[in-house]
């Protein structure tokens, strides 16, 4: 096997574990009755549903993430990544294009896996506490702006990027880094006026 893939399987595999630990001891650390000390100051049944809810949005997560990892390893193991390359290059657009495409195919993969785990956690977790204040309506359109903001911003970062690649050689990581720094800075000057106010 490729050292450089038994890499990356290692370094998704700890990175899982570590998660899983964290949200072990996080569980583990949750007390369903409120300590004496607060309870003249803290409505004990609110204290209670806290608990309960964090225990439940961190097991889902811990549920949500080992279905993700699985299925990121049966896709990287039976070569999913090679076949999104040879989709995108069957194409027969230019290289910037062809990377733009097979990037955006990946994001959309993604996206689709991530998706029942929203709507449950929003329809179903959410409205169990009573913290869900979205509609069905209100959920389907921030996803789309979500998605249209996503194409906008990124698609023309990602072709700065592949472009400084394919142009500058040796020394595109200088000119990415570059680039995604003067972009990170003017988006948060930018994202409180333009793009919040949308959600």
């Amino acid at each position: 096997m490729n050292p450089y893939l038994i890499f990356i399987l290692t370094v998704l595999v700890v990175g899982y574990l570590l998660d899983l630990a964290v949200s072990f001891f996080e569980i583990r650390s949750l007390q369903p009755e409120l300590p004496t000390e607060f309870r003249d100051i803290y409505d004990e049944e609110k204290y209670r549903t806290s608990q309960e809810y964090t225990k439940v949005t961190t097991g889902f997560s811990v549920i949500q993430e080992t279905v993700t990892l699985v299925l990121t390893l049966i896709f990287i193991l039976a070569g999913g990544f090679n076949v999104v390359d040879l989709l995108a290059r069957s194409v027969g657009w230019g290289s910037i294009n062809t990377g733009l495409l097979f990037t955006g195919t990946l994001i959309l993969l993604s996206f689709l896996l991530g998706l029942p785990f929203s709507l449950y956690s929003t329809f179903v977790i959410e409205e169990r506490f009573g913290f869900n204040k979205t509609t069905a309506k209100t959920f389907v359109l921030d996803l789309l702006k979500g998605i249209v903001l996503a194409a906008v911003i990124g698609g023309p970062l990602l072709a700065a990027v592949l472009w400084f690649f394919e142009i500058t050689g040796s020394m595109a990581w200088l000119y990415c880094w570059l680039a995604v720094t003067l972009f990170t800075l003017v988006l948060q000057f930018l994202a409180p006026v333009l793009i919040m106010p949308l959600f």
